[in-house]
């Protein structure tokens, strides 16, 4: 591979070359071999938030719009990726009977976010906000309601609305009702 098309492919593919660079971060190709793959963070080196993790997981790209995907071959699908933010890394603490997924029985664990990501421009994963947070059943975490559209910024009468990022799901999926005095207490 010639030095410029070597630079297409990425930041560092010109100074690993490119037998070594397709083996750059191989999360693509592990998932293809049937590995369980498992998200976490190397807080401070990269991002602790799980939903940037998921965006650079599927588009292998970072915070620097004008560097090119690093290793685009080695990306994962969205459904890939939140596994490995919930069941996988249950699976990797060996808690998978507990945690992990929404099942009879385990730990109600779950997040209530601003959007569908799995319908949204993987570009924007990263950009979303978590509503409300429950463990165990019991609600830990809630972000205060966003008032609905006003007449001025609604833009058809389907509830599309042109102030939000998340519009064409707006409807699809309504805020929860605040939980008024809503506190954290031990069984």
């Amino acid at each position: 591979m010639g030095q410029a098309r070597a630079r297409d492919r990425g930041p560092i593919a010109p100074y690993l070359g490119a037998d070594r660079y397709r083996y750059l971060y191989p999360a693509g190709s592990l998932h293809a071999a049937g590995a369980v793959i498992a998200g976490g963070s190397d807080w401070d080196v990269s991002s602790y938030d799980p939903f940037r993790a998921m965006e650079t997981a599927v588009t292998r790209a970072g915070d620097d719009s004008s560097r090119p995907p690093l290793n685009f071959e080695e990306r994962l699908p969205l459904t890939t990726a939140i596994d490995a933010y919930t069941i996988n890394a249950a699976i990797a603490l060996s808690q998978e009977g507990t945690i992990g997924s929404l099942e009879v029985g385990k730990r109600a664990d779950l997040v209530i976010l601003d959007r569908d990501i799995l319908t949204v421009d993987p570009t924007t994963i990263g950009d979303t906000v978590v509503l409300s947070t429950w463990l165990d059943g019991r609600l830990v975490h809630e972000r205060p309601p966003t008032p609905p559209p006003s007449a001025e910024s609604v833009a058809d009468p389907s509830g599309m609305r042109d102030d939000c990022p998340c519009s064409r799901h707006y409807g699809r999926f309504p805020l929860p009702e605040p939980v008024l005095g809503a506190s954290v207490t031990s069984p």
